[in-house]
């Protein structure tokens, strides 16, 4: 809030005035469409879970894991974080920088442990990649 007289809500009905909010179902002050938009955001969820068991396809490979939203709270506490800096402050709504940070590495983690398959195997050259660019990305 730059002036701390602007709410989310009257955030939310700006964009939707302007029609360019992007996730109307859920960003809006309306409580009753954000339930709405969580049930059905749910529903397809499962579908799709389910989809990922029982399916199989002839060129890819799918499988499906949950947004890891207990473990990243979990995650960012132990480090002395509190729940709010998870929340993306532009928005209110989407995950902070912190929060995609935290959930890349519970799903890095977690496709290392249930499906190393997924990942292949290690480029043969990465000792030498390092070398050259000074561990960069470690």
């Amino acid at each position: 809030q730059l002036n701390k007289d602007v709410t989310y809500g009257q955030f939310y009905s700006f964009l939707s005035c302007l029609q360019v909010n992007q996730c109307s179902g859920w960003i809006t002050s309306n409580g009753t469409l954000r339930n709405l938009t969580t049930e059905r955001a749910m529903q397809l969820s499962n579908v799709l879970k389910e989809i990922a068991k029982s399916e199989k396809y002839a060129n890819f490979d799918i499988f499906y894991m949950d947004f890891p939203l207990k473990e990243i709270i979990v995650m960012w506490q132990k480090m002395g974080g509190e729940i709010w800096q998870l929340l993306e402050p532009m928005d209110g709504f989407h995950p902070s920088q912190f929060a995609s940070a935290l959930e890349a590495r519970i799903l890095w983690k977690k496709l290392l442990q249930e499906r190393p398959d997924i990942l292949g195997k290690e480029n043969p050259f990465n000792s030498e990649i390092a070398a050259i660019f000074h561990g960069q990305g470690h």
